[in-house]
């Protein structure tokens, strides 16, 4: 029987002997076709692995593939383009796929292996970038650099690492030479040498605090009046943060803007260019709104309104972007630049009447404001009183006879019906923005909203309906007045009391009153994360907050802002128990409702 077993293991030992080996290159016998192989594929810095007759490879550095030697063994003799192949000495181009031809002449066999080489993404990447003394931060796809000095950025040439040819636009950028303006966020690519792979960075460099920047420039020509506009020409920086928006310089005009605010130190200013401008990247218009916020320290109550409006989509939400205002040279502090509250194509998107419009065209559009301190005895003023409440034409300006006449009676009318507790008349009265309205003002208190100023409706062509908007003018909201003992309250309804809101939810209890509880209820969390956007927003305009406060650092000017709140953080923390505070108590009333 032992020497069974013997006689078996030597016979094995044989046949394997004889096998054909693929990595036995001076075994070229086989006796099969299906034999012939291509093994132990090789070449340095690649990782292969076989799938059926094709070698992928992945390379974790961006190599150049137009030039490698590869290392192998086979059971037959190996050809590339019928070029014979040596192990270790013959080059190739791996930019593309190359086949390997494994043959077998005796008997006419071959068997043939496509290689393929793809870099791996994790090989792009830029290693370093700095332009002079300017440092950048590399993450993921963004390369951001910060310099304080307000620098011209128009024409630099950055000092860059990157593995492999970096290009701008399609054209190759060599580090210390290839020069960019800078003023506007640039996308460069990194490409893999065989230009299959790609990895784009974003590169943002930024100066001062970070934001745009309008320079306004006079000649010396002070600023001085309301009434009277001076000649300007204006720099506009967006200092890289609006993609392929570059500096530009626009022609028109300035004056001051504002009633109250007009004694204030810090002024708002209102511009008015020679063409319609879209500045900033925004749709483009002429006149412009340079807002001070010198009456709320947060410098974010209209932008945390305007936001609001936009994202409950009211037909017109005022932009709302902060800038760095300068006056011929000097800083005067962080603005929030917004439109001017009139009818255009992308603000109060009704039809422009005008004078010469015929008697068919009376329906629409009027833009109006109901506004207490307007007197008629100012020049230009045109103002009637509907039930109490003054208002008055804002646009058209000039009016002829019979559209005065239709507009203040329709006005009247609707007024009159809802003042009786008519139902008819709430078919004058548009429930969705009224609704928009009305809540925006009342989470803020806004004083200003209950019947006194900046209470702007709107009266479209053929439409028999008011619409309220845009929301305007919030810096004395959210608590931030002293001399209103009410709106300081958290609690307690507000805005309500002006006397149409209240006629309208007396008249319309179960209709409008409903259809604005059901808002809240469906669209309460838009309000919500806006307030939490408060913490976000302190900290990205940081910079510019903190050089505003150095040039007006009086946290109790004026006389009304709420006392005691001596710093800025105080100012925030006011701001946002207000806004939470307000919001729970809204939320519990309308939560109180059972239609």
């Amino acid at each position: 029987m032992y020497k069974s077993i013997a006689c078996l293991t030597i016979f094995l030992l044989m046949i394997f002997a004889f096998a054909p080996s693929c990595t036995d290159e001076d075994e070229k016998y086989i006796n099969d076709e299906s034999e012939l192989c291509l093994d132990n594929f090789s070449i340095e810095g690649v990782s292969f692995s076989y799938e059926n007759d094709t070698i992928l490879g992945h390379a974790s550095t961006n190599m150049d593939l137009s030039n490698l030697i590869a290392e192998f063994s086979s059971n037959g003799d190996v050809f590339v383009n019928n070029i014979p192949q040596i192990s270790g000495v013959t080059e190739n181009d791996f930019s593309s796929p190359v086949v390997y031809t494994i043959s077998y002449p005796q008997k006419g066999w071959e068997k043939k292996y496509t290689v393929i080489i793809e870099i791996d993404e994790s090989a792009l990447f830029v290693s370093s970038f700095s332009i002079g003394d300017i440092k950048f931060t590399i993450t993921e796809d963004s390369i951001i650099g910060y310099c304080k000095p307000n620098i011209d950025v128009t024409n630099l040439a950055p000092t860059f690492v990157a593995s492999g040819e970096m290009e701008l636009n399609g054209t190759p950028q060599i580090s210390d030479e290839s020069v960019q303006d800078f003023s506007k966020p640039l996308t460069y690519t990194v490409y893999s040498s065989n230009r299959k792979l790609s990895k784009d960075y974003t590169v943002v460099l930024q100066t001062f605090t970070k934001i745009p920047q309008i320079f306004i420039y006079t000649g010396g020509a002070p600023i001085d009046s309301k009434e009277t506009y001076v000649t300007a020409t204006f720099a506009v920086n967006p200092n890289a943060t609006i993609e392929n928006v570059t500096r530009q310089k626009y022609n028109g005009k300035v004056r001051l803007r504002g009633n109250s605010t007009l004694g204030y130190p810090k002024p708002s200013f209102k511009i008015k260019f020679n063409d319609e401008v879209p500045l900033l990247g925004m749709h483009a218009y002429e006149e412009w709104c340079l807002i001070a916020n010198y009456a709320d320290k947060t410098l974010l109550r209209n932008w945390l309104a305007y936001e609001m409006a936009e994202r409950l989509g009211m037909p017109f939400a005022p932009a709302h972007r902060f800038v760095e205002v300068y006056v011929n040279g000097k800083h005067k502090g962080c603005y929030l630049l917004t439109d001017q509250v009139e009818i255009g194509d992308t603000r109060v998107n009704i039809p422009k009447l005008k004078s010469t419009s015929a008697d068919s065209d009376i329906t629409g559009g009027y833009l109006l404001e109901a506004d207490y301190p307007s007197n008629e005895d100012d020049p230009g003023t045109i103002r009637w009183e509907s039930f109490g409440m003054p208002i008055t034409l804002k646009s058209p300006k000039s009016p002829t006879a019979k559209q005065l006449d239709y507009i203040s009676s329709f006005v009247k009318n609707a007024d009159s019906l809802i003042w009786k507790g008519n139902t008819n008349g709430l078919k004058y009265f548009d429930f969705e923005s009224t609704t928009q309205w009305f809540l925006t003002n009342e989470l803020f208190k806004n004083c200003d909203a209950s019947g006194y100023s900046s209470i702007f409706f709107y009266k479209d062509r053929d439409d028999d309906k008011i619409y309220m908007g845009p929301v305007w003018d919030f810096d004395i909201g959210a608590g931030n007045a002293n001399h209103c003992t009410d709106c300081q309250n958290t609690s307690g309804w507000h805005v309500r009391y002006w006397p149409r809101i209240t006629r309208l939810h007396d008249t319309g209890y179960n209709t409008w009153w409903k259809y604005t509880v059901q808002y809240w209820q469906a669209h309460k969390m838009v309000f919500r994360e806006v307030i939490d956007m408060i913490d976000p927003l302190v900290e990205k305009y940081d910079l510019s907050i903190k050089e505003n406060n150095k040039l007006w650092p009086n946290m109790q000017e004026p006389g009304f802002v709420v006392p005691g709140n001596t710093t800025y953080e105080m100012q925030i923390e006011h701001l946002k128990n207000f806004l939470n505070d307000r919001y729970n108590w809204l939320d519990g009333k309308f939560n109180s409702y059972d239609f």
